[in-house]
């Protein structure tokens, strides 16, 4: 057996709401939130920038197929530098 009740009950909605103060306050956060971003991005170029003036001279090229080293137990390559060759952990390696 089921029981359906039907009941309508009116309710008076009022708009409380202030559009020009709710604007304001988004703006305000959105200028708030583009300062942080500027912050945060002049930080990570200046750490970019000494990250490249510590170790732009280790800029090279892969010579071969990466390899596992069982010992140290990561992969790794070879890789082309202007000062030899050398075997590099897989973490550190970009590709371009």
């Amino acid at each position: 057996m089921s029981i359906t009740s039907n009941v309508d009950i009116q309710t008076q909605v009022v708009d409380t709401l202030d559009t020009s103060q709710t604007l304001d306050e988004a703006v305000g956060g959105w200028k708030g939130l583009k300062l942080r971003l500027r912050q945060g991005l002049e930080s990570a170029g200046r750490f970019y920038w000494e990250l490249v003036s510590k170790v732009g001279e280790a800029v090279g090229v892969a010579d071969s197929e990466p390899f596992w080293n069982e010992y140290l137990g990561n992969w790794m390559v070879g890789v082309k530098f202007a000062d030899g060759c050398k075997s590099v952990v897989c973490d550190w390696l970009a590709v371009v």
